[in-house]
């Protein structure tokens, strides 16, 4: 199922404006890479794609599945696991925000017909 974000274009009022904003969610190191139940969720904001790669490395060998970037430049990040599967995430920078963190924008967290490796 592949889930995307949508900003909240053309509305004006503060209150709107903050709503927005509580949709993004900082990716914790410390806690998120030491959990085995880890997933990538919409609204998820990494430091840099650095930042980001970590987790997909981490990723990759904590659920055993052949995922790896494909796309790596400073403002945007795509990963993809292993065809035919279907997984995939998509970051970049969220220009609302004002900071030069990454947001998953667009992914599907399902995979299907990938191997273990």
């Amino acid at each position: 199922m592949v889930t995307e974000l949508h900003s909240d274009a053309g509305s004006s009022d503060e209150e709107n404006d903050n709503d927005w904003r509580n949709r993004y969610v900082d990716f914790n190191p410390e806690r998120d890479l030491k959990d085995p139940n880890f997933e990538f969720h919409i609204g998820m904001k990494f430091e840099s794609a650095e930042q980001l790669r970590l987790a997909v490395r981490t990723y990759s060998i904590m659920k055993g599945k052949p995922v790896k970037p494909y796309t790596n430049e400073k403002k945007r990040f795509r990963a993809k696991c292993k065809p035919p599967c279907q997984w995939f995430v998509y970051a970049s920078v969220e220009r609302e925000l004002g900071i030069a963190d990454l947001v998953v924008k667009s992914m599907n967290n399902e995979h299907t017909n990938c191997s273990h490796v």
